[in-house]
């Protein structure tokens, strides 16, 4: 299989102007894997020869453009949603820290666990309050690693 790698947007990932709950994860984007391919997050470069993972951001906001604390959780899960596999969950704060920095940044190398064809990579949070996500205010980029 070919490897690509790629670093998905917010309009990738289907996020969704969901209501947060404090006590529950909400799922609030999602990617449903395509035909013929298979998907993980992260993606792991070399580094002063050593491998480590692509930079990862997620700010979330609300409509007042207001910075959204909370935990999110990236995970793969089956065509059916039942199974899921977390791979993720990490404060807001630490997510929104740079979306270039290596040193700031959440670094995301590539999940051993991979979805297949018509399973989700998906992406919950649970708010620290309750708001609503403004999608036009919040930005996300995520790299993935895809097989083709």
């Amino acid at each position: 299989m070919k490897v690509f790698q790629r670093t998905l947007s917010k309009t990738d990932v289907n996020l969704a102007a969901a209501t947060l709950d404090t006590s529950n994860f909400i799922k609030i984007g999602y990617v449903k894997v395509p035909a013929q391919q298979v998907m993980t997050w992260g993606i792991t470069e070399i580094v002063a020869g050593q491998p480590q993972g692509a930079v990862g951001y997620i700010d979330i906001r609300d409509a007042s453009n207001n910075a959204i604390n909370g935990v999110i959780r990236l995970s793969v899960a089956n065509a059916y949603e039942v199974l899921e596999q977390p791979y993720i969950e990490e404060r807001t704060e630490k997510l929104r820290a740079s979306q270039y920095d290596r040193q700031l940044g959440r670094l995301m190398p590539e999940f051993s666990l991979k979805a297949k064809q018509d399973s989700y990579l998906l992406i919950k949070m649970k708010g620290d309050t309750a708001s609503t996500i403004s999608t036009t205010n919040s930005t996300i980029l995520l790299p993935v690693t895809i097989y083709y």
